[in-house]
């Protein structure tokens, strides 16, 4: 339950674990080297203000698809973000062991966890890994420019961004896919099997008890 504010550039070296357990913590420059990890939960949030660069090769125990990344103004309204998530396409899949976030904010938030007007970020994505390709997964993504037909404040170079559409918080997205600049996507991921799974058990449910009352 930390709140804490790191400056200059916080590296998380090559073995080292970066283990939040739930905290709120600033960094400047946040760098993870390829040996290194970072651990969180559904009460973790992560505030960068610089450039947030990760060359994590540790899939397995990376684990932030609770947490929250945000970007705020720093030394410029411009982030570098190096990620080493495979691009396995629009699969919730896409999610497991891939250095997936929760939720991804790209500005200052108010009270209600709303973007602040005016506030908004600019990210530059970069692969972090020597694969060709790379994406992020999120669950929630908020504070994103629209100009036709981009998003004008994430510029993509090649690589991807998937949000989970089933989330409210995900609702003027309309569920459709938008082009970054500089190439690269924001698509959508397709309802989770579980998901299908459950509501076509309800409406078996809801199916049989009309029948049960017809039958009555």
């Amino acid at each position: 339950n930390a709140d804490v504010t790191w400056d200059g550039t916080f590296t998380t070296s090559d073995g080292g674990v970066y283990l939040s357990d739930p905290s709120t913590q600033t960094f400047t420059d946040f760098m993870v080297e390829a040996g290194g990890c970072v651990m969180a939960s559904s009460q973790d949030t992560f505030i960068i203000k610089n450039n947030f660069e990760t060359h994590c090769t540790s899939n397995t125990m990376w684990d932030t698809d609770q947490a929250v990344l945000q970007f705020v103004a720093g030394t410029y309204d411009s982030h570098n973000l190096y990620i080493t998530g495979a691009d396995l396409g629009p699969t919730p899949s896409g999610y497991d062991n891939n250095y997936a976030w929760g939720t991804f904010l790209l500005g200052e938030t108010d009270e209600y966890g709303n973007i602040v007007p005016g506030t908004e970020q600019e990210v530059h994505l970069y692969d972090g890994n020597d694969t060709a390709g790379g994406a992020l997964y999120v669950g929630e993504i908020q504070g994103l420019l629209f100009g036709s037909p981009l998003i004008t404040n994430i510029y993509g170079n090649g690589l991807n961004i998937y949000y989970d559409p089933t989330l409210p918080g995900n609702a003027y997205l309309g569920g459709l896919t938008y082009d970054l600049q500089d190439g690269g996507q924001l698509m959508p991921t397709p309802v989770p099997a579980s998901v299908l799974l459950l509501g076509s058990g309800l409406l078996g449910l809801g199916l049989l008890c009309r029948w049960r009352r017809r039958l009555s």
